[in-house]
Protein backbone atom coordinates (compact mmCIF):
# COMPACT_ATOMS: atom_id res chain seq x y z
CA UNK A 1 0.00 0.00 0.00
CA UNK A 2 3.01 2.08 0.44
CA UNK A 3 3.45 1.92 -3.08
CA UNK A 4 -0.20 3.20 -3.72
CA UNK A 5 0.00 6.03 -2.26
CA UNK A 6 1.98 8.43 -3.52
CA UNK A 7 -0.36 7.76 -6.80
CA UNK A 8 -3.17 8.52 -4.85
CA UNK A 9 -1.70 11.72 -4.01
CA UNK A 10 -1.21 12.37 -7.57
CA UNK A 11 -4.01 11.43 -9.01
CA UNK A 12 -6.00 13.40 -6.26
CA UNK A 13 -3.95 16.62 -7.15
CA UNK A 14 -4.77 15.88 -10.52
CA UNK A 15 -7.96 15.32 -10.34
CA UNK A 16 -8.26 18.95 -8.25
CA UNK A 17 -6.61 20.85 -10.84
CA UNK A 18 -8.28 19.36 -13.70
CA UNK A 19 -11.65 20.24 -11.71
CA UNK A 20 -10.31 23.75 -11.39
CA UNK A 21 -9.17 23.93 -15.25
CA UNK A 22 -12.82 23.11 -16.41
CA UNK A 23 -14.34 25.28 -13.95
CA UNK A 24 -12.71 28.05 -15.37
CA UNK A 25 -13.43 26.80 -19.14
CA UNK A 26 -17.18 26.60 -17.58
CA UNK A 27 -16.64 30.30 -16.72
CA UNK A 28 -15.01 31.63 -19.65
CA UNK A 29 -17.81 29.69 -21.78
CA UNK A 30 -20.56 31.09 -19.74
CA UNK A 31 -19.09 34.44 -20.26
CA UNK A 32 -18.72 33.69 -23.90
CA UNK A 33 -22.06 32.37 -24.48
CA UNK A 34 -23.64 35.29 -22.86
CA UNK A 35 -21.57 37.56 -25.13
CA UNK A 36 -22.72 35.61 -28.26
CA UNK A 37 -26.76 35.85 -27.62
CA UNK A 38 -26.08 40.00 -27.07
CA UNK A 39 -24.05 40.16 -30.52
CA UNK A 40 -26.82 37.79 -32.06
CA UNK A 41 -29.89 40.42 -30.46
CA UNK A 42 -27.21 43.03 -31.91
CA UNK A 43 -26.86 41.55 -35.65
CA UNK A 44 -30.90 41.16 -35.85
CA UNK A 45 -31.05 44.70 -35.16
CA UNK A 46 -28.62 45.77 -38.04
CA UNK A 47 -29.66 44.02 -40.38
CA UNK A 48 -33.53 45.35 -39.67
CA UNK A 49 -32.00 48.51 -40.39
CA UNK A 50 -29.96 47.45 -43.51
CA UNK A 51 -32.98 45.95 -44.95
CA UNK A 52 -35.20 49.16 -43.83
CA UNK A 53 -38.09 50.44 -45.63
CA UNK A 54 -37.91 50.95 -49.12
CA UNK A 55 -37.62 54.62 -50.62
CA UNK A 56 -40.84 56.46 -51.63
CA UNK A 57 -39.85 55.98 -55.05
CA UNK A 58 -43.11 59.31 -55.72
CA UNK A 59 -40.71 61.22 -53.67
CA UNK A 60 -38.00 60.76 -55.10
CA UNK A 61 -39.34 61.10 -58.57
CA UNK A 62 -40.81 64.47 -57.63
CA UNK A 63 -37.57 65.37 -56.43
CA UNK A 64 -35.68 64.16 -60.00
CA UNK A 65 -38.35 66.01 -62.25
CA UNK A 66 -38.33 69.29 -59.96
CA UNK A 67 -34.16 69.10 -60.25
CA UNK A 68 -34.43 68.16 -63.80
CA UNK A 69 -36.78 71.33 -64.27
CA UNK A 70 -34.12 73.71 -63.22
CA UNK A 71 -31.53 72.18 -65.37
CA UNK A 72 -33.69 72.92 -68.04
CA UNK A 73 -34.34 76.22 -67.04
CA UNK A 74 -30.47 76.87 -66.83
CA UNK A 75 -29.97 75.05 -70.23
CA UNK A 76 -32.71 77.53 -71.75
CA UNK A 77 -30.12 80.10 -70.64
CA UNK A 78 -27.11 78.85 -72.91
CA UNK A 79 -29.88 78.58 -75.76
CA UNK A 80 -29.60 82.11 -76.45
CA UNK A 81 -26.46 82.24 -78.70
CA UNK A 82 -27.55 84.62 -81.19
CA UNK A 83 -26.97 87.95 -80.17
CA UNK A 84 -30.39 89.46 -82.01
CA UNK A 85 -32.00 87.15 -79.76
CA UNK A 86 -30.00 88.93 -76.72
CA UNK A 87 -30.92 92.28 -78.07
CA UNK A 88 -34.56 91.45 -78.69
CA UNK A 89 -34.74 90.52 -74.41
CA UNK A 90 -32.88 93.67 -73.85
CA UNK A 91 -35.76 95.92 -75.33
CA UNK A 92 -38.58 93.91 -73.86
CA UNK A 93 -36.96 94.40 -70.58
CA UNK A 94 -36.42 98.27 -71.07
CA UNK A 95 -39.79 98.58 -72.07
CA UNK A 96 -41.14 96.85 -68.98
CA UNK A 97 -38.58 98.96 -66.36
CA UNK A 98 -39.67 101.82 -68.30
CA UNK A 99 -35.91 102.42 -69.23
CA UNK A 100 -34.92 104.05 -72.81
CA UNK A 101 -32.54 101.75 -74.40
CA UNK A 102 -30.04 104.15 -76.48
CA UNK A 103 -27.07 102.28 -77.89
CA UNK A 104 -26.48 98.68 -78.18
CA UNK A 105 -23.43 97.70 -79.25
CA UNK A 106 -21.94 94.25 -79.23
CA UNK A 107 -18.81 92.78 -79.53
CA UNK A 108 -16.66 90.09 -80.63
CA UNK A 109 -17.45 86.43 -78.99
CA UNK A 110 -14.73 85.67 -76.32
CA UNK A 111 -14.37 83.05 -73.66
CA UNK A 112 -14.04 83.08 -69.84
CA UNK A 113 -13.52 80.01 -67.87
CA UNK A 114 -15.12 79.62 -64.46
CA UNK A 115 -14.87 76.31 -62.35
CA UNK A 116 -12.97 74.35 -64.29
CA UNK A 117 -15.59 75.27 -67.42
CA UNK A 118 -14.50 76.70 -70.60
CA UNK A 119 -17.61 79.01 -71.57
CA UNK A 120 -18.03 81.56 -75.32
CA UNK A 121 -19.05 85.23 -73.70
CA UNK A 122 -20.93 87.92 -76.05
CA UNK A 123 -20.20 91.31 -74.74
CA UNK A 124 -23.27 94.15 -75.51
CA UNK A 125 -23.21 97.71 -74.12
CA UNK A 126 -26.41 99.29 -73.38
CA UNK A 127 -27.05 102.66 -72.84
CA UNK A 128 -29.77 103.14 -70.64
CA UNK A 129 -31.72 106.20 -69.54
CA UNK A 130 -34.38 106.51 -66.77
CA UNK A 131 -34.11 107.23 -63.08
CA UNK A 132 -31.70 105.15 -61.41
CA UNK A 133 -34.15 102.65 -59.41
CA UNK A 134 -35.85 101.93 -62.93
CA UNK A 135 -31.85 101.90 -64.31
CA UNK A 136 -31.78 98.52 -61.00
CA UNK A 137 -35.02 97.53 -62.23
CA UNK A 138 -34.17 96.82 -65.28
CA UNK A 139 -30.80 95.16 -64.38
CA UNK A 140 -32.46 93.03 -61.73
CA UNK A 141 -35.11 91.75 -64.26
CA UNK A 142 -32.58 90.69 -67.31
CA UNK A 143 -30.56 88.81 -64.17
CA UNK A 144 -34.10 86.84 -64.17
CA UNK A 145 -34.78 86.52 -67.39
CA UNK A 146 -31.23 85.56 -68.48
CA UNK A 147 -29.32 84.30 -65.41
CA UNK A 148 -26.06 83.66 -67.42
CA UNK A 149 -25.44 87.22 -68.02
CA UNK A 150 -22.98 89.48 -65.48
CA UNK A 151 -22.54 93.38 -65.35
CA UNK A 152 -19.34 93.69 -65.81
CA UNK A 153 -19.38 97.47 -65.87
CA UNK A 154 -20.91 100.08 -64.84
CA UNK A 155 -20.85 104.09 -65.19
CA UNK A 156 -24.10 106.15 -64.27
CA UNK A 157 -23.46 109.75 -64.79
CA UNK A 158 -25.80 112.81 -64.50
CA UNK A 159 -27.32 111.70 -61.37
CA UNK A 160 -28.80 115.32 -60.50
CA UNK A 161 -30.89 115.45 -64.07
CA UNK A 162 -31.83 112.55 -66.15
CA UNK A 163 -29.70 109.38 -65.23
CA UNK A 164 -27.65 107.83 -68.01
CA UNK A 165 -25.96 104.46 -67.73
CA UNK A 166 -23.65 102.66 -69.82
CA UNK A 167 -23.75 99.37 -68.70
CA UNK A 168 -21.19 96.38 -70.11
CA UNK A 169 -23.34 93.41 -70.10
CA UNK A 170 -21.31 89.37 -70.46
CA UNK A 171 -23.49 87.22 -71.24
CA UNK A 172 -21.70 83.34 -70.92
CA UNK A 173 -22.72 80.91 -73.85
CA UNK A 174 -21.84 77.37 -74.67
CA UNK A 175 -20.36 76.10 -72.10
CA UNK A 176 -17.47 72.76 -72.87
CA UNK A 177 -17.40 71.01 -70.11
CA UNK A 178 -13.70 69.03 -70.29
CA UNK A 179 -13.73 65.19 -70.62
CA UNK A 180 -12.71 63.20 -67.68
CA UNK A 181 -9.51 61.45 -69.13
Amino acid sequence: MSKVKPWVWVAAILAVALFAYYSMLGLRYMNASGDVSSFNVEISDLAAKIKGTSPNVDALTAEQQALQAKLQDVQEGFVLSESDALIGILSITAQETGVSLGRVATSALGSEERNGILFSTLPISVKLEGNTVDIYRFLSLLQQKVPVARVADITLTNLEGDPTAEVELLFFLSPEVPLDE
